[in-house]
């Protein structure tokens, strides 16, 4: 009897600790939760210092509990304070190697570290997890690019880029990108052939990208001097005194360029646009010539109806002015030519309806430049020579 009370006080009180324990595991739980959603709250509002103590507060109560120690290293890494966020984000990942977001995490937080091949292992490690992290792939794209990975960089930007077209920070760091592999490519050319055509005719490009057609214009007279047979040095030649406003030298440029090769239909073009006023009959040949060379060459279109209009063939000019229309919808200047046109058909309402569109483009194109301030019609480019 003695023994079976024995037996029956021992389970006894192994059941009252077995029920102690559970009481203080489940207490354990609601508490941790409690302070999960404190820290929840308190992130929302702002106050990340109150909100990384009750992840602290967590991690005592459970030091097993892996998404405390990532998101206590989130909070350290908006913080700035990186060491701590590696600290945190390692022990997570000691307790679950394949949490992605840690990864990540830890790959930003070496980034803004710049220990950039340390934040390349981690972020490619996060995108092999999980290949829709945008982020990731941004921050790992940006690490290439300061290991100077120059290839691999641009293409994972370009398939970020493909997801999302308009998203500044990718497109800020593909022209990052783009333009070290740029400056990587003339210093390249420039050790190999430093008195190559090819070094002057980039230097004329980039003073062309930047609208100053004078600097353009001398590196390619530099670039003719050097290899003056070359195709297309003396079209482009002509296109920058064009736009700097040189245009019986524009001519003369592209004359050369169309002995040297015939086929050059924007020579064709863009001499027939300087001799529309002067030579109306020249510049039909000269833009008939670039649309058998070019069919849909709106520009030529444009040229060969003034042209058509200068000799008095309204009929014609109409055909071709309503087809550079048809190709080119956002070319003011065809509108302003149409209501000539209609205006010597005797087609009043016509010539009313051309002249208002181009009115309101014109105006559009002034208030998409600033210039609020004049109500007179600038000149297009395709129409230096209006009458």
């Amino acid at each position: 009897m003695f023994m079976k009370r024995a037996l029956i006080c021992t389970c006894s009180a192994v059941l009252l600790s077995c029920l102690a324990s559970s009481l203080i595991c489940q207490d354990a739980e609601s508490r941790i939760q409690s302070l999960y959603s404190e820290a929840r709250s308190k992130e929302q509002r702002g106050d990340l210092d109150a909100a990384i103590e009750d992840y602290k507060a967590i991690l005592e109560l459970d030091p097993k509990l892996t998404a405390a120690y990532n998101n206590l290293g989130r909070l350290y890494l908006g913080q700035g304070r990186y060491s701590e966020a590696i600290a945190a984000l390692k022990h997570a990942l000691q307790l679950d190697g394949r949490l992605e977001p840690a990864h990540a995490l830890m790959g930003m937080s070496w980034y803004e570290m710049e220990n950039y091949g340390a934040a390349e292992k981690e972020l490619n490690e996060a995108v092999h997890l999980d290949p829709r992290d945008q982020n990731a792939r941004l921050y790992l794209a940006r690490s290439l690019y300061e290991l100077g990975k120059l290839d691999e960089a641009a293409g994972l930007l370009k398939e970020l880029a493909r997801g999302d077209p308009a998203n500044p920070q990718i497109l800020y760091n593909q022209g990052l990108v783009y333009m070290k592999l740029a400056t990587s490519a003339l210093e390249k050319l420039q050790a190999a052939a430093p008195d190559s055509f090819l070094m002057e005719s980039i230097l004329a490009t980039t003073a062309e990208a930047k609208e100053q057609y004078g600097v353009a214009a001398e590196h390619y007279k530099r670039a003719i001097a050097k290899a003056p047979n070359t195709r297309n040095l003396h079209y482009a030649l002509g296109h920058a005194l064009y736009q700097s406003g040189e245009f019986k030298e524009a001519l003369k440029e592209y004359q050369l360029e169309l002995q040297i090769n015939p086929y050059s239909y924007m020579a064709c073009c863009e001499a027939a646009r300087i001799l529309v006023n002067d030579d109306p009959r020249e510049a039909v040949t000269l833009s008939t010539r670039a649309l058998e060379l070019s069919p849909n060459l709106a520009p030529a279109y444009l040229v060969r109806g003034r042209a058509l209009l200068q000799l008095k063939e309204l009929d014609k000019s109409l055909v071709d002015l309503k087809k550079a229309a048809a190709l080119d919808s956002n070319e003011p200047t065809v509108h302003y030519q149409l209501a000539r046109v209609y205006r010597g058909l005797g087609r009043t309402q016509e010539a009313e309806e051309e002249n208002a569109i181009f009115t309101q483009m014109e105006k559009a194109e002034h208030t998409s430049k600033g210039d609020v301030s004049s109500d007179e019609p600038s000149k297009a480019p395709q129409d230096v020579q209006r009458d």
